[in-house]
């Protein structure tokens, strides 16, 4: 089963496949790196800053050489921030079927990076069916597993939701700066665990 986002097969960024995931698990493998000079090209990725001075903050998509040329995404902040690579186009507003009841949500990812005041971070947010508060993401419920992080080597991360009831009907994945310095995240996966 593949979810789709609709019209985008040939969207201007680049993307060859426009499935966001099949049979539950996905890789991001339609987002390709290189090429692309406008990083709002690079659907369904966008970015955001939620402290920190957006000017001082530097959002970047690379080539990765550790993975066989699968692209990864990076945050760099001199001063301290709160920066992430997001994806929101989950769920039946984005014309994907219904997400299951008592499903659990799981983002995986390598990262690797260096922050003197802070760490990196995955998480997952989400809005349940029937809740209010849609379009106020400070309503939604937000898992997130902090990332102990080193510049030398590549860490594997893990944010795993429990069983949610009622099923959400938006999603978001977020990779995180928390601080200052820099991150780089590779290998990004969404899997949903009945």
């Amino acid at each position: 089963r593949a979810f789709m986002a609709g019209a985008v097969a040939d969207h201007p960024g680049g993307l060859s496949d426009a499935a966001l995931f099949r049979d539950g698990i996905s890789l991001f493998s339609g987002l390709r790196a290189k090429g692309i000079a406008d990083l709002s090209g690079i659907w369904p990725w966008e970015q955001e800053v939620s402290s920190g001075t957006r000017d001082e903050i530097h959002f970047a998509v690379e080539p990765d050489q550790n993975s066989g040329g699968a692209p990864t995404l990076s945050i760099v902040s001199e001063a301290p921030a709160h920066a992430a690579w997001k994806v929101t186009g989950l769920g039946p507003a984005f014309r994907q079927p219904p997400f299951p009841n008592t499903a659990r949500y799981r983002l995986t990812a390598s990262v690797r990076g260096e922050s003197p005041s802070g760490n990196a971070a995955l998480s997952i947010r989400l809005h349940r069916e029937d809740s209010p508060g849609l379009f106020d993401v400070s309503s939604y419920d937000v898992y997130t597993s902090p990332v102990r992080i080193e510049a030398d080597r590549w860490t594997k991360a893990e944010c795993v939701t429990p069983a949610i009831s009622p099923p959400p009907d938006r999603l978001h994945l977020l990779c995180e700066l928390r601080g200052n310095g820099f991150c780089t995240f590779a290998d990004i996966r969404f899997e949903i665990i009945p």
